[in-house]
């Protein structure tokens, strides 16, 4: 029995997952991340959201209260809040 299976009650075999890029914007600007379908995200929020051109996800990490939250969005509103919060950087420099 393996280490995580002892953890958890069952194997689960990762070898043949999906994985998805994931593109975040937050606090600091933009970050890539890949994510397991099955262990970071589910199946139907990847068929949801994922954008038919780039087969990739696009995600908002604003601070709620201080705490990280993510929101799974289009990304022509991933990229409107870009655009916004460039505009919102460029006040700061």
């Amino acid at each position: 029995m393996g280490l995580f299976s002892g953890l958890f009650g069952k194997k689960v075999d990762i070898s043949n997952m999906k994985t998805v890029r994931v593109n975040i914007s937050w606090l600091r600007g933009v970050r890539i991340e890949e994510w397991t379908v099955g262990i970071e995200i589910d199946e139907e929020t990847v068929n949801k959201f994922l954008d038919g051109a780039t087969g990739e996800l696009y995600v908002l990490e604003p601070l709620e209260k201080g705490v990280p939250k993510r929101y799974v969005v289009m990304k022509d509103r991933w990229e409107e809040h870009r655009r916004e919060a460039e505009e919102i950087d460029k006040l700061f420099e």
